[in-house]
């Protein structure tokens, strides 16, 4: 269920971003000006890696802290897959922008290089911030393998920027 209501949220927000206009308007002054340069089609990622439980990231003004990482027994009977092994991770988020701020679809698992989706489990946070507040939240992944990295990258963000947690239980 919260899964499909994010799914609404995400095509809410695509819907309304494909709606607006992106075309230029028309001036009458004469421009000097040089065109920008783009950037390349290839350009490197920008990543920050080896972050650790208890560190924070900060992108657009959202700062993230991953506070504790714990096993945990609790297992959702609707899920589709049940891992031998799942994690539980709080989390705090700092909103120091001028606007809301949506919480819970700025993180990516990945366990062994391969991406998990989120499960059902805990206190799982779809949410929103007011401007200039925070709030703690949780979500949970299966973690059945030696390699596992939480991604943080806000929703909104429209850069490669991201932060990469190295979680160890």
């Amino acid at each position: 269920m919260k899964k499909l209501i994010g799914f609404l949220f995400l095509s809410m927000i695509l819907i309304l971003t494909a709606c607006g206009s992106d075309t230029p308007k028309a001036t009458n002054e004469a421009s000097d000006a040089k065109p920008e340069a783009k950037e390349p089609v290839n350009a490197e990622k920008e990543v920050s890696k080896n972050l650790k439980i208890g560190d924070s990231a900060t992108i657009d003004d959202v700062t993230v802290t991953i506070n504790k990482v714990a096993i945990t027994d609790e297992r959702n009977e609707f899920e589709e897959v049940t891992p031998e092994r799942a994690v539980l991770i709080d989390f705090t988020v700092e909103n120091n922008t001028d606007a809301d701020y949506p919480v819970g679809m700025d993180f990516s698992f990945y366990v062994d290089g391969k991406k998990v989706e989120s499960m059902a489990v805990g206190n799982v946070t779809f949410d929103a911030i007011s401007a200039g507040r925070s709030m703690d939240g949780q979500v949970a992944y299966p973690a059945d393998g030696e390699k596992l990295e939480l991604e943080f990258k806000p929703m909104m963000h429209i850069g490669n920027e991201k932060y990469i947690f190295d979680i160890e239980l």
